[in-house]
């Protein structure tokens, strides 16, 4: 992937970061115990908020089937997708910086 991409390999590390930090605090725990804890349920509003705040805006026609099989995979799905393209961003942000202080001189940062 790298080799196709140079330019994207610090974003596309990041991307896969963010994305398996998701899964395996949020996805794995809520799998393994199938909803026997409630503990997974404030885990979920804390790491994924922005979709609860996105799911308020979605009109019940439009919703998924709320029973928890259903509700936990669109949260894990798009809660990957949305750590993904943070982590993307991030790195992709952090080498542009990195790329404005390579071209001034100021510092040698790795």
């Amino acid at each position: 992937m790298t080799a196709l991409l140079p330019k994207y390999k610090r974003a596309t590390i990041y991307a896969m970061v963010g994305a398996v930090f998701h899964v395996l605090v949020l996805v794995l725990p809520s799998l393994i115990t199938a909803e026997k804890v409630k503990f997974i349920g404030y885990l979920f509003l804390f790491f994924d908020f922005p979709l609860f705040f996105v799911g308020l805006f979605i009109p019940e026609s439009l919703r998924i089937i709320f029973d928890w099989m259903s509700e936990t995979t669109w949260l894990s799905l798009i809660g990957t997708c949305m750590y993904a393209f943070g982590g993307w961003f991030i790195g992709r942000a952090r080498d542009r910086n990195l790329q404005r202080y390579k071209r001034s001189g100021v510092a040698n940062i790795v």
